[in-house]
């Protein structure tokens, strides 16, 4: 295992950890939570950040982030304006 390697490891296990504090422990009503769609975002583009290396597959990720997200955010403006 090199050190690139090592860091990529803790570096997933810090992220694993902020989704379980952040999905699971979270209890208050009035907190907004991530929803699955922005989970999914997060982790797409994490995951193109990762694999920076080959250029196609990293954008590629974070382009499916970005539009993950932008969808997320479409559907919470419309149940928004559906609950007024």
């Amino acid at each position: 295992m090199g050190t690139p390697l090592i860091f990529i490891f803790i570096a997933i296990l810090a992220l694993m950890l902020l989704i379980y504090l952040g999905l699971f422990l979270s209890n208050n009503p009035h907190h907004n939570s991530l929803t699955l769609l922005a989970t999914l975002a997060f982790i797409f583009v994490l995951t193109g950040i990762i694999f920076g290396k080959n250029q196609y597959i990293s954008y590629g990720l974070i382009a499916a982030g970005v539009i993950i997200a932008i969808a997320d955010i479409i559907i919470k403006i419309n149940n928004n304006k559906k609950a007024e």
